[in-house]
């Protein structure tokens, strides 16, 4: 847990236990620091920490993490958005088996798709600074690999709090973003058929509000050519028969 303190009082707070955060933990925690702050230990933040250390001890630092917990490895694949990746289209590979590794130790009990999100807001985290950086082709490769991703996956466990509903529209939103900033047609096609087949899979599956953006980012920043695609896939979609 983690409680920051302000000259008014507790400016922010958070707890591992499903309340949160304003819990009886955080309280135990502040009344632990009122009766006995020398059991406390005063630290640097951790950017202050990693720049005391040479190259050759954040190695050794990050090889002792991944021996205490294996799954950090994975985090090495992740993209990191920079000045010098700007332009170098990254491998989706890699973005779909950070979406695979999060379902795979999520379960399919209640409350477990919390466990895959934690690990997918950080890949979109990637997205989003891809964005930052004008660097659309990646964030929009990002968004569309979660995307999807979550999409595949979505039956395999409960998300009865709608957690990946929210992965997903941030997913979306930042296809959007990706689609405002791109004049290339080829690549306004690919986004503007991503932002189709979620709001496709949302009717499909009975409307749960999945990808909801998706609906108004087709109908406001699409050309006339682009919407005459939508009607096509629209109607390609449609029932026949009696259905």
């Amino acid at each position: 847990m983690e409680v920051t303190l302000g000259p008014k009082g507790i400016v922010a707070d958070d707890c591992s236990c499903p309340i949160g955060g304003r819990c009886k933990h955080v309280a135990a925690l502040l009344y632990t620091w009122i009766d006995d702050p020398d059991a406390f230990t005063t630290m640097d933040d951790v950017d202050t920490l990693l720049a005391k250390r040479s190259q050759a001890e954040l190695t050794d630092l990050i090889h002792k993490m991944i021996d205490r917990y294996p799954d950090l490895e994975l985090l090495l694949e992740l993209p990191s958005p920079g000045a010098r990746t700007k332009g170098k289209p990254i491998d989706s590979r890699v973005i779909q088996r950070q979406v695979r590794h999060a379902f795979a130790g999520a379960g399919d009990e209640w409350g477990y798709a919390s466990a895959a999100v934690d690990e997918l807001e950080s890949v979109v985290d990637a997205g989003d600074q891809y964005t930052q950086r004008g660097d659309w082709l990646n964030a929009a490769t990002v968004y569309e690999t979660i995307m999807r991703g979550v999409l595949d996956e979505y039956e395999s466990v409960q998300d009865e709090e709608g957690d990946l509903n929210k992965i997903v529209n941030r997913c979306v939103v930042g296809l959007g973003k990706c689609l405002n900033a791109t004049d290339a047609p080829l690549r306004r096609q690919h986004i503007v058929r991503a932002l189709f087949d979620v709001y496709l899979w949302d009717v499909e599956f009975g409307g749960i509000d999945m990808g909801y953006p998706a609906h108004d980012l087709m109908l406001k920043q699409t050309t006339p050519s682009e919407r005459q695609q939508l009607i096509g896939w629209a109607q390609k979609a449609l029932p026949t028969g009696n259905e």
